[in-house]
C-alpha cells in the first residue's frame, strides 16, 4: 500500500493504476508438505468496486516456481520466480494450462477463496495446471441499492481477472493461451458466456470502470478471450428462456376451463419460441435443416424430434455403461438387466420400448416427454416473473437496488395482445405497463436492460456475432453436460446452444450430452468424477494444440518499483526527466483505449423480431424420477 501511495502523489492516479495490477512475486505461500504454491486474496482490477469480491486466489504446482527468501511473516511469505524448466508430467511452467473456477450460484456474489485446502486444489495441480479461482460480484436482493450489482458484473469480473493474469504473463506460470473456465449453474453459464465473447467491445465500460488492465507495456491490448469451457448444468439468462420453457413443457389446463390468461401467454410464447428456432437456421451434424412447430409435436417438428434424440442418447448411454445387476441409489430396487429397466421407465408411465438393444420413445410431443420424465416447476412466466420473484429479476435490477423486468418478448407479447387478454377474468391491464417501463430503467454505468440482457445471452454472439464489429472471439473447445431430471432449464436451450456453437465451430470442437439419472450440478454419467473427467478433457485438448487462438501472454513488464528508486538516486534535473518519462509511459499502459459504445455495438437479436398476433392456444428434482 505505501508503494501505491508513493506511487499516487509522485507519479500520478495512472502509475498508482499500473501498480496495483502488478502482481506480488513475494508474497507466495507454500504447502511445503505437498509442494504446491499459493496466493489468497489478490485484487485482479485497480479500482474494485467491491474489495471483498473483485480479489482471486491462485494455486501452482510447486515445480514451476524457484524459492528465494523467505519473508519473516507467519506463516512465511517466499519470493519466488517462474522456473521455466519446470515440469509436471507433460507439462511445464510455460506449457500448463490454466483454469479458472468460476462459482455464482443463482449468479449471486461469491468471493474467493480465503482460506488454503489442499484438496480443493488437488485434482488441478497434480495434473500439472495452475488454478484461479476469481471472486465474483453479483446479484443482490430485493431493496438492496448497489450500482455494481446484477448483469454483467459476474461476467465482467472473470474476464477482468483472465486479463489480469495474462498482464502478468511474466510472472506467473502457464500458458496464456491455454486458458480455460469451468463451473456449474450460473458458473457454468458464465464459462460458457466467457467462450463466446472474448474480446466484445460491449463490456469495455465496465472493464474501464473497474480499473482492468487493458494494455501491456508494449502497447499490445490485453485479451479476456479464452480457449475453451466447460459448463455443467448452465443456467443462462437468454430472452429465449422464457419461451423455451412453455415450448418444452407447456402448461396443464385450468380445472374447470381455460379462464386464466397464463395459459394462454404461455401458448404464445411457445409459438415465439419455434420462431426462434426457425429464424436461427439450425442444421444437424449432416447438414439438414431442423424444422420446428408451435406445440414440439414429434411428427412435424424434426427439432423436436433432435432433443428427443438428446435424451434418449443419455439413456441409451446410461444403460451402455451400467453394469448390471444394477441397484438404483434412491430407491434401492435392483434391475437385473438393462430391459428389466426399461421395462420399469415404461409401467411408470415413461413410454419406451427396449427391442434388439435398440431404445425407442413413443411419445407424440416432448411435452408429454417431460411430464413423465421432468415435469415444469415454474409458474408462467418461468424467468421474468410478473411479480418479479424470480432469480432473474434480481439479475437484472437497476441502480437503485430494485427488481425489474427484463424479457422484451414478454413485454412486446403484453402489448401485442392485450385486447385478447383482457377477455381473461384475472387479467390486469397495468402488468404491460410494468414490465414497458422496466425494460427502461438504467444500471450504475446508465446501461438499459436490453444491452444488459445481450452480455449475459450466448445468442447474441452466436446468431448475432459475426454481425457486430469487432466480432467477438469464440473459444476452440466447449464441454455441456445437462442433467435430464432437472427441470430448471429447458433442455431446447442446451440444445439450442450446442447447435448455435456448431454453426461456428467444427462438431467435435462442441462435447454436449445430456446425463440420464441426474438433476442440476456437475453432472457426469454413472461412476464419472467431474474434476478429473475436466482434466482429462482439457489435456487432450491442450495435447491437440486447442488454445493457440486464445489471447496470448505478456513477456515484458515495466519494473515501476525500479524506476522510483532509479529517481531517487538520480536526484536533481535527471530525477525530474526521468519522472517525466515514467509518468507518459505509464499512463499509456493504464489507459484504455477507446472502445464502442454499447449501440455503436448492439446488433439485433433473433428475438427482437416484431411481434405478430398469436392466436391463443390452448425447485426442481436432484435426479431422474424412479421407475
Amino acid at each position: 500500500m505505501l508503494l501505491l501511495a508513493v506511487c499516487a502523489l509522485v507519479l500520478g492516479p495512472a502509475a498508482a493504476a499500473a501498480a496495483a495490477l502488478d502482481f506480488d512475486s513475494s508474497a507466495w505461500r507454500h504447502d511445503a508438505a505437498n509442494n504446491v504454491y499459493y496466493r489468497l486474496g489478490v485484487g485482479y482490477c485497480a479500482e474494485p468496486g467491491s474489495s471483498d469480491m473483485e480479489t482471486l486466489a491462485v494455486y501452482v504446482p510447486g515445480a514451476y516456481l524457484t524459492p528465494g527468501d523467505a519473508r519473516n511473516n507467519s506463516p512465511p511469505a517466499v519470493h519466488a520466480t517462474v522456473n521455466p524448466g519446470g515440469t509436471v508430467g507433460n507439462f511445464t511452467a510455460r506449457t500448463a494450462p490454466v483454469v479458472f473456477r468460476v462459482v455464482s450460484p443463482d449468479y449471486s456474489a461469491s468471493p474467493s477463496p480465503s482460506e488454503y485446502r489442499y484438496e480443493d486444489v488437488r485434482p488441478f495441480v497434480e495434473a500439472g495446471f495452475v488454478l484461479v479461482h476469481p471472486g465474483l460480484r453479483g446479484r443482490a436482493g430485493r431493496g438492496n441499492a448497489s450500482s455494481g450489482s446484477g448483469a454483467p458484473w459476474g461476467l465482467v469480473g472473470l474476464k477482468a481477472a483472465v486479463r489480469f493474469f495474462r498482464y502478468n504473463g511474466a510472472a506467473l506460470p502457464g500458458d496464456g493461451d491455454a486458458v480455460f473456465a469451468f463451473g456449474s449453474g450460473a458458473g457454468g453459464a458464465l464459462s460458457c458466456l466467457a467462450g463466446v465473447s472474448g474480446d466484445s467491445a460491449l463490456y469495455g465500460a465496465y472493464l474501464s470502470a473497474m480499473g482492468a488492465a487493458m494494455v501491456h507495456g508494449d502497447g499490445r491490448a490485453v485479451s479476456d478471450s479464452i480457449a475453451g469451457s466447460m459448463c455443467w448444468s448452465p443456467s443462462f439468462a437468454s430472452e429465449a428462456m422464457d419461451a423455451a420453457y412453455e415450448w418444452e413443457f407447456g402448461q396443464p389446463q385450468v380445472p374447470g376451463g381455460n379462464t386464466a390468461w397464463l395459459p394462454a401467454l404461455s401458448a404464445d410464447l411457445a409459438s415465439r419460441f419455434a420462431r426462434f428456432v426457425d429464424s436461427a437456421e439450425f442444421v444437424v451434424d449432416q447438414g439438414a435443416a431442423l424444422t420446428v412447430n408451435t406445440t414440439a409435436t414429434l411428427a412435424s417438428s424434426s427439432y423436436a424430434a433432435h432433443v428427443l434424440f438428446v435424451v434418449q442418447a443419455a439413456l441409451d448411454s446410461f444403460l451402455t455403461g451400467t453394469t448390471f445387476p444394477y441397484e438404483d441409489p434412491s430407491t434401492l430396487v435392483v434391475y437385473d438387466s438393462p430391459r428389466d429397466y426399461v421395462d420399469s421407465l415404461d409401467a411408470g408411465g415413461v413410454r419406451v420400448s427396449y427391442e434388439k438393444d435398440t431404445l425407442a420413445f413413443n411419445f407424440t410431443s416432448l411435452s408429454e416427454l417431460s411430464e413423465a420424465l421432468r415435469p415444469q416447476r415454474r409458474l408462467v412466466p418461468a424467468y421474468d416473473a410478473v411479480d418479479k420473484s424470480a432469480v432473474m429479476n434480481g439479475v437484472f435490477q437497476d441502480a437503485e437496488g430494485n427488481l425489474r423486468h427484463f424479457d422484451r418478448l414478454l413485454s412486446a407479447l403484453m402489448l401485442a395482445r392485450r385486447s385478447a387478454y383482457s377477455g381473461y377474468s384475472d387479467w390486469d391491464g397495468a402488468v404491460t405497463g410494468e414490465y414497458a417501463v422496466d425494460l427502461l430503467a438504467v444500471d450504475g454505468l446508465n446501461t438499459p436492460i436490453e444491452q444488459r440482457v445481450q452480455a449475459y445471452d450466448p445468442f447474441f454472439f452466436l446468431l448475432d456475432g459475426p454481425g457486430q464489429q469487432p466480432p467477438p472471439a469464440v473459444a476452440k473447445h466447449f464441454r455441456i453436460r445437462s442433467g435430464v431430471a432437472q427441470s430448471d432449464t429447458p433442455l431446447a436451450i442446451d440444445a439450442s446452444v450446442t447447435l448455435a456453437l456448431r454453426k461456428r465451430l467444427p462438431p467435435p470442437a462442441v462435447d454436449y450430452e445430456a446425463v440420464w439419472g441426474q438433476g442440476s450440478g456437475a453432472v457426469e454419467r454413472a461412476g464419472g468424477d467431474p474434476a478429473r473427467n475436466f482434466v482429462e478433457w482439457v489435456t487432450g485438448k491442450v495435447r491437440a494444440g486447442g488454445g493457440e487462438e486464445a489471447g496470448g501472454r505478456s513477456t515484458a513488464q515495466s519494473d515501476l518499483l525500479g524506476m522510483i528508486v532509479t529517481c531517487v538516486i538520480l536526484g536533481g534535473v535527471a530525477a525530474l526527466a526521468l519522472l517525466s518519462v515514467a509518468s507518459w509511459k505509464l499512463g499509456f499502459l493504464c489507459r484504455p483505449k477507446r472502445r464502442p459504445s454499447f449501440s455503436e455495438v448492439s446488433a439485433r437479436s433473433p428475438l427482437s423480431i416484431a411481434v405478430d398476433d398469436f392466436p391463443i392456444g390452448s425447485s426442481s428434482p436432484t435426479s431422474a424420477p424412479s421407475p
